[in-house]
Parts: C-alpha cells; sequence; structure tokens
C-alpha cells in the first residue's frame, strides 16, 4: 500500500521525485504537493519513517517544539507554564511575550499537542513563513493537517498569507538594504517554484549569493524577531524567503 498515493488522491495533490535533506528530519525522497486544501498550500515530504507536513503562512513565531531545530539553530531550551513540550529558541524567553493574541495561540496549541502526543522523535518547527511538522509514519495525516489547519484559521491574527505588493525600502533597515536586488528575484515563497529557480541557478550564481547573504544572517534574524506583537511586513517576509533559500543551498552544497 503506497500511502502518499493514497493521499494525493484524497487531497488532490502531485507527488515528485526528490532527494532533498532536511537538517532536522533527514532524507526525503518523496513529495506530494497540494496547491490548495482549505486555502493553503500544503507540502508533505516523505523519509524513512515519518512525513512532514508543511503550510506555508507568514508570522512572527521562530522556535521549534520537542526538539532543537538544525537549520535556524533554535538550541535555547524553554520550560514554559503548563505547556506539555519543550519550547527551543535561539534566545531564553523568546516565546512567551505578555500579550492575549498569542496567549489564545499557546492556550489552543496545548490543546492540540495534547491531543497529538508527541512521540520522542516527532517535532513541530515554526518559520516565519513556514510550519513544519515532523510526524511518525503510522499516523492519520489527513486528520493532522485538519487540526493543524484549524489551528492556523484560529489564531488568523498571527498567521498571515502571502500577499503580493510592492516593496517599501523604508521597511528594511538600513543594514539589510543591500539585499533589495537580490528581493524580486530569489525570495520565492513556493517550494516547488524555488526548487526550479534553484535548478536554474548555475554554481557560480549559487557562491555569489551565498557570498552576498551568509554575512548577514545574524542580522537577518535579529530583523526578523523584531516582529514580534506586530504583524509581519511583505519586506520583512521577502527576507525571510530569500534567507531560507540560502540556508537550503548551504545544507545542500
Amino acid at each position: 500500500m503506497d500511502y502518499l498515493k493514497e493521499l494525493s488522491v484524497q487531497l488532490e495533490g502531485k507527488i515528485k521525485q526528490q532527494f532533498e535533506t532536511d537538517a532536522n528530519i533527514g532524507v526525503s525522497t518523496r513529495q506530494l504537493l497540494i496547491k490548495s486544501y482549505r486555502q493553503f498550500h500544503v507540502e508533505i515530504n516523505e523519509y524513512a519513517n515519518k512525513y512532514s507536513i508543511s503550510l506555508k503562512v507568514y508570522s512572527t513565531l521562530h522556535f521549534s517544539i520537542n526538539r532543537p531545530d538544525n537549520i535556524f539553530l533554535y538550541h535555547q531550551p524553554n520550560k514554559l507554564k503548563d505547556f506539555p513540550y519543550m519550547v527551543y529558541t535561539r534566545e531564553q524567553g523568546h516565546v512567551s511575550p505578555q500579550n492575549k493574541t498569542f496567549q489564545k495561540f499557546w492556550d489552543l496549541f496545548s490543546v492540540l499537542l495534547n491531543n497529538f502526543q508527541l512521540t520522542v522523535s516527532e517535532s513541530v518547527f515554526f518559520y516565519s513563513n513556514m510550519v513544519i511538522f515532523a510526524l511518525d509514519s503510522k499516523r492519520d495525516l489527513v486528520k493532522a493537517l485538519d487540526k493543524i489547519i484549524d489551528l492556523l484559521i484560529e489564531n488568523s491574527m498571527i498567521f498571515k498569507k502571502e500577499s503580493r505588493q510592492k516593496i517599501n525600502p523604508k521597511n528594511i533597515p538600513d543594514n539589510l538594504k543591500v539585499l533589495l536586488p537580490l528581493l524580486k528575484k530569489y525570495s520565492v515563497s513556493d517550494d516547488s517554484e524555488r526548487d526550479e529557480l534553484v535548478e536554474q541557478m548555475s554554481n557560480n550564481r549559487k557562491i555569489l549569493l551565498k557570498r552576498n547573504v551568509v554575512p548577514l544572517m545574524s542580522e537577518i534574524e535579529t530583523f526578523l524577531d523584531s516582529f514580534v506583537n506586530k504583524v509581519f511586513t511583505h519586506e520583512a517576509s521577502l527576507i525571510s524567503d530569500l534567507a531560507e533559500l540560502v540556508a537550503e543551498l548551504r545544507i545542500n552544497r
């Protein structure tokens, strides 16, 4: 029985072959792309004994659950009161702002995780432009996907969908304005489109892009972290997409 093929029929998606390494989960050999499920772009990656469910959203949240994140280095453990799992961030105490909107999210997220009962090998990753649940292969992924989307919809004030806008340089700090020429060309939010872009890039272009962006990764992270308690700007979303592309180039070099 091919579970991914079953899901492709049920969720009206398309399977593609791949060989993608995720520093947190492992090597994925197949991916199911679902352009629109309950109005969300969804990707399900198949690993040796896991599946990851990825949903494209934009938020100010940056942390991992149950296990550290090895891509953006969320290694600092935080034990939140009445929360069922360890939360990992780049800085201590970064995940508990005194804000009613965020408190609602943590309460509902706690209920969801208590329902899931994550195993020691399962994990959740919140990035500025994506939410990823890495789950054991025995789980009912459609049921899990629906519960995740319910959480995102219930917290629509936090999780924003992509919008097409002009880039406003005033919304980019001076130390990152050097990235402006790169944003329109390399800031791609859709994973399949980003894969195509990377395939079309020459090795010299990849090297040059990493040379321009990698030294600014710490400053980019500081800028993205500054959006706690305020809505993510279009420019911040583009910079986040650019950073994600370069992070993938570094992993797959």
